[in-house]
């Protein structure tokens, strides 16, 4: 490889100086020419090709298919409907209630028309009587002047055992047809009945009591009296007190005389008396 060394040729500064301003000339003709053909030949612009037209292919309108028609629905036709007028609801008329002095006829009818059997009353004024008997019942007593049931036809009768006197049994057996009578008697008729003609009892208790009683609650005092009777088995020792006979036991002989009576009856007879009583009640 030649290596460059200044040695080798020597410039003079005349004749660098002289290179320098032939370059500069040459470079300033150059720029000369090219800004004349830009002036002279620029003044208008060379006309353009005309553009050859291109044959656009016409374009056919899109044909509008006919869409599918929907099959046609058939109008369900619902049947008619007889319509059903509901009957007016009869009117219910109850009758008017009698006065409570005529009341005994109207009642005692009612009672027979509803089969209820009543052989075993004997009133003239069965609403009045029955009042008094169940208030005077409600402290105990027995108003026997109101009583609308016939007692027994037989008589009371004791027994002698070793030296002591007992109730005999055997008298126990002359309540029976009315007990039966009693038992066998339909609650539902009966609470109708009572339900019916209430008024009348109201007004009947009315004229006997304090102003703001009610009879239905004094015809359930009156039950409750007779069912609290203590329950008593075996034979009733008595003795006698002159013309009559008491029990011996001080705690029988203490008892309200509705109580009492309810002990004649026999074990047997008052419990029936008593299932009788707690199921109108119930009813009631």
């Amino acid at each position: 490889m030649r290596e460059d060394n200044q040695n080798d040729v020597n410039v003079s500064p005349a004749a660098t100086n002289t290179n320098t301003k032939v370059i500069v000339g040459i470079c300033v003709v150059v720029a000369i020419v090219i800004i004349g053909w830009a002036v002279f030949s620029g003044g208008e612009p060379e006309p353009q090709p005309e553009p050859i037209p291109v044959a656009v292919e016409e374009t056919q309108p899109p044909v509008e298919m006919p869409l599918p028609e929907e099959p046609a629905i058939a109008e369900e036709v619902l049947p008619e409907l007889d319509i059903v007028e509901e009957p007016e609801p009869e009117m219910v008329v109850t009758p008017a209630l009698p006065q409570l002095a005529n009341s005994t006829p109207v009642v005692m009818t009612e009672l027979n028309t509803r089969r209820v059997n009543t052989r075993a009353i004997h009133s003239d004024n069965l609403v009045r009587d029955f009042v008094a008997f169940v208030d005077n019942l409600a402290v105990g007593e027995i108003a026997r002047e109101s009583a609308v049931i016939k007692g027994p036809e037989a008589r009371f009768a004791v027994q002698e055992v070793d030296g002591n006197l007992y109730l005999d049994p055997q008298s126990y057996e002359r309540y029976n047809p009315i007990v039966d009578w009693f038992v066998n008697m339909d609650n539902q008729a009966l609470i109708t009945v009572f339900e019916e003609y209430e008024p009348l009892f109201d007004e009947a208790f009315a004229e006997i009591s304090r102003p703001d009683a009610s009879f239905r609650e004094r015809l359930q005092q009156a039950a409750q009296v007779l069912l609290d009777t203590p329950a008593q088995r075996g034979m009733l020792e008595l003795k006698q007190e002159k013309v009559m006979y008491t029990f011996a036991d001080e705690s029988l002989e203490s008892l309200p005389a509705a109580q009492k009576q309810m002990l004649r009856l026999g074990p047997d007879n008052m419990a029936r008396v008593k299932r009788k009583i707690n199921s109108l009640l119930q009813a009631l």
